[in-house]
């Protein structure tokens, strides 16, 4: 991405798996959907191969969504991730 220098992959909030001994890296991790950023960014950071792989989600069978009801909250997200990859890439490990 822009802001690290590197290649990180599918950063969308999806479902990520990671191996136990990442988490001596997590010092900070943050508490909304810029984890995965986080997560993905520190283990190739340090090293770490990651690999992606399909998952197949099926339609959605409860409720509905509303994260982005609105172009006022998709905005707020989107410069919030963006602020927070902005921040994450200038921090010292």
């Amino acid at each position: 991405t822009l802001f690290f220098w590197m290649r990180i992959q599918e950063i969308n909030a999806q479902p990520k798996l990671f191996h136990r001994d990442l988490l001596a890296y997590l010092s900070q991790p943050p508490k909304d959907f810029n984890f995965d950023v986080y997560v993905l960014f520190k283990a190739l950071r340090h090293g770490w191969r990651v690999e992606s792989f399909p998952v197949k989600f099926p339609p959605r069978q409860y409720g509905v969504s509303n994260w982005a009801s609105t172009w006022r909250s998709k905005i707020r997200t989107m410069r919030r991730s963006m602020f927070y990859m902005w921040r994450l890439s200038w921090a010292e490990d």
